[in-house]
């Protein structure tokens, strides 16, 4: 039976349900068409505490038939809008940046990676070298490209933004037709920025149930709140749009994080994590100190002599806990006392006879 992997290495990384979440700080096209402010992002998102810094590999004329389609997004205070095919191809990350892009991650120990959105953007990854695909929501139904990603041998990060069970089941089974166990589905709503009534968590934890395969979040609202709620609920990844300043011209900016904003949820989703524990039913080591402090022990609750057989009445329970527990009161109940006792004294098995 088929079975997608519940471990996955992604360069560096583990992902899995018992390592700490992997935080990739989404530049995508944000860089604005500028190298300078690409590596500049690289550089803060890595201070800021990211994993993974990815950008988007395409070419507009690759997925735009329409090239009079406009487009409107908030950037700067006000409503813009311009020609879609426009806009993409101003914001296409040029071949030549890749390696670049690569070496100054590296540089800066952080991993990247990028978003293909044709084959001849897996392949100019490929040489490159990246440790897995991210796959954006409006790929999911691109059956060509996901076939040709999954047979490639790498982990593969899939966003399920606007898709249905059924195309998610599609999807799925290209990679079991390939034989890729390295799949991480992530729930995602694909509006920009998202409303928190639509932010919908319990999305992401139906995936993997329903799936039984590693899922994370793909963060479009503003703030850090549901990136901390989906570490909480179980994330594996959690991707954030990253910026140097929500008043940068373009149409992500507005619900990036900036540097400071990113570093304050990585801070809170790493404390998240030491406050979720391994889970069980054990009790913290602090704990285990404080129970004899703060514990009841079965006292004499009264003076009691010698000879005498012990009642319920007899018995009180009372701090410390370093005597016999209140439950234990069974093991004394109708024995006899072989000393006196004096009232709050702890009464112990070797007090008893038959």
């Amino acid at each position: 039976m088929f079975k997608f992997n519940s471990r996955i290495k992604l360069g560096e990384h583990i992902v899995s349900r018992e390592a700490a979440a992997l935080l990739i700080a989404e530049i995508g096209v944000n860089h604005n068409g500028k190298m300078e402010i690409a590596k500049e992002m690289i550089k803060e998102a890595a201070k800021a505490g990211a994993d993974i810094v990815k950008f988007q590999t395409f070419n507009a004329d690759e997925f735009m038939a329409d090239k009079d389609v406009k487009y409107a997004y908030k950037s700067g205070g006000k409503t813009i809008k311009e020609g879609m095919y426009s806009m993409f191809k101003r914001l296409e990350l040029p071949v030549s940046w890749h390696i670049k892009l690569k070496e100054y991650c590296l540089r800066n120990k952080v991993q990247f990676l990028s978003t293909p959105c044709d084959r001849s953007a897996v392949d100019l990854l490929m040489k490159v070298g990246v440790s897995a695909f991210k796959i954006s929501s409006e790929d999911l139904i691109n059956i060509d490209l996901l076939e040709y990603v999954a047979g490639k041998n790498k982990p593969v990060i899939l966003s399920t933004g606007m898709a249905k069970s059924d195309e998610i089941d599609h999807a799925l089974n290209i990679f079991k037709r390939k034989g890729n166990k390295n799949l991480i589905l992530m729930h995602c709503t694909s509006v920009y920025p998202t409303p928190e009534r639509e932010v919908n968590l319990k999305r992401m934890v139906e995936i993997s149930r329903r799936y039984d395969i590693l899922s994370g979040f793909s963060d479009h609202s503003k703030g850090d709140l549901a990136a901390i709620a989906a570490v909480s609920m179980g994330a594996v990844i959690v991707e954030k749009h990253f910026t140097l300043g929500h008043q940068m011209k373009g149409p992500d900016h507005i619900f990036s994080s900036t540097p400071s904003e990113y570093k304050s949820m990585v801070d809170k989703i790493r404390l998240i994590e030491r406050m979720k524990g391994k889970g069980g039913l054990g009790i913290s080591p602090t704990e285990e100190k404080l129970r004899m402090l703060y514990r009841r022990s079965i006292v004499a609750g009264e003076d009691l002599e010698a000879g005498s057989r012990i009642e319920l009445k007899n018995l009180a329970y009372k701090r410390p806990g370093d005597g016999l527990r209140p439950m234990e009161r069974y093991k004394l109940i109708g024995k006899k006392l072989k000393r006196n006792l004096k009232k709050n004294e702890k009464i112990l098995i070797n007090d008893l006879s038959g």
